[in-house]
């Protein structure tokens, strides 16, 4: 926003206060509109420096106000990271459980001489090793194992 324009005598009161007088007394008419010439031509560069600091001191606190909530982003995303990072290594641990698991269930079964006596190492549940043979639930797991085999 644009000040409003002074006029050479309110500049030379303002700038030159000491020395106005003086300064208007020595010099001649010509001598004097040429300081005056140079002095408006001063002053309106002053005044365009005022306008673009006033521009600048705009665009750094546009520019700070984006920084802080930038910031406020990142401290807020570190958190989800830090969760993450806690969750994927939680997920590791179980992962790497389950696959001590599964190996040893795969060795016993592996190491079996019968088929029941792969279904007693190969950890079945006691539950389903009462059932008898054609029970459904000891056929399903029974099916289950024999894929799980077949896979492997």
């Amino acid at each position: 926003m644009a000040q409003p324009t002074k006029t050479v005598a309110q500049f030379m009161s303002e700038n030159f206060s000491k020395s106005a007088k003086a300064i208007s007394e020595r010099l001649n008419t010509e001598e004097y509109n040429e300081f005056t010439s140079e002095a408006k031509e001063a002053s309106d560069r002053i005044e365009a420096l005022q306008d673009g600091n006033a521009k600048l001191k705009a665009d750094y606190e546009a520019e700070l106000a984006r920084a802080n909530t930038a910031e406020g982003k990142i401290t807020e995303l570190q958190g989800k990271v830090d969760k993450l990072t806690t969750d994927a290594t939680s997920l590791q641990e179980t992962n790497t459980k389950l696959q001590s698991w599964y190996d040893q269930q795969e060795s016993a079964i592996n190491n079996a001489k019968s088929k029941e006596e792969a279904g007693s190492k190969a950890g079945m549940p006691d539950r389903i090793s009462k059932l008898a043979a054609n029970h459904p639930d000891r056929m399903a797991y029974d099916r289950v194992m024999a894929n799980q085999a077949k896979r492997s």
